[in-house]
């Protein structure tokens, strides 16, 4: 998707709002990619994707800009040892201004801090819809927007996914988690259709390469005989015991572990995704 697709998806989605809906500022700049991180249940690596990629972009000199939208189990400042006096509750709520929500995070990565807990019962459904094109309109730092989501398809979910030029879809092997996943898939591609964005998978935590083949096999088939459609996996993660020990340092992997397998293998993904979008990198 070019920056032309890119800006003329963004004037879709926030057709209908005033410009910078509750945020009240316009981007002057193209409008960033917004990349979400998906999952069909929780435990499966989906933060710390989200954590990591975001990191190894912010690293390459992309102005990255990550969102922890996960509304039930938000973590991603307890990883990275930040202590936030704001979250996304207090921007949805609009207790609070877009400044006093955003927190500058380690090796240049700008983070706006998720909650633990559910949101708010009197915050209006269309406020929480808005919220990533209104963020992406009033940003004017951003190259990359990367939302990490909550587990599964709900509501909230479906409008972040609804609101992204391309959706990460992370799976382990299990069969529980790849079923979970394909539900995922063909929700998006029931309720968005030509809508859709473009969706990449992500098997983590192998065993094996082939393993990870097994699984990218399996979902294709399924998904290209039920679905009608394609899938582009786009990345194998190997297991790392060291992933444990890097959360608890509040460490992120990629620089915990930059030379293991799972490390090299998420470079992998970030270039994929620079290659498919025909973005090279500021840095090398």
């Amino acid at each position: 998707m070019n920056e032309n697709d890119q800006a003329r998806r963004l004037r879709e989605l926030t057709r209908d709002l005033p410009s910078g809906a509750f945020l009240r500022r316009l981007r002057k700049r193209p409008p960033p990619r917004i990349i979400s991180i998906a999952s069909g249940r929780g435990g499966v690596g989906k933060t710390f994707l989200a954590l990591n990629l975001s990191l190894f972009w912010s690293l390459r000199g992309k102005n990255t800009l990550l969102v922890d939208a996960d509304y039930s189990m938000g973590h991603v400042d307890y990883l990275l040892g930040l202590n936030p006096k704001f979250t996304i509750q207090h921007l949805i709520e609009q207790k609070v201004d877009y400044d006093s929500v955003l927190m500058d995070g380690p090796w240049g990565l700008r983070l706006i801090p998720g909650m633990a807990g559910e949101i708010s019962r009197l915050v209006p459904d269309n406020r929480i819809k808005e919220l990533i094109p209104d963020i992406a309109m009033h940003d004017d730092w951003a190259d990359f927007l990367v939302c990490d989501t909550t587990s599964g398809i709900g509501r909230p979910t479906y409008d972040i996914l609804a609101s992204s030029t391309d959706v990460l879809l992370i799976t382990t092997p299990e069969s529980a988690s790849v079923m979970d996943l394909y539900s995922v898939i063909k929700y998006i591609s029931g309720h968005l259709e030509d809508r859709a964005p473009r969706m990449h998978v992500i098997i983590n935590r192998l065993a094996t390469r082939d393993e990870g083949r097994r699984v990218a096999a399996s979902l294709r088939g399924v998904t290209g005989r039920f679905l009608g459609k394609g899938l582009n996996c786009i990345g194998m993660i190997p297991s790392d015991r060291d992933v444990e020990e890097a959360s608890r340092k509040h460490v992120p992997f990629i620089r915990h572990s930059p030379v293991s397998a799972a490390s090299r293998a998420i470079e992998e993904v970030a270039f994929r995704l620079l290659d498919q979008w025909g973005d090279p990198l500021m840095k090398s």
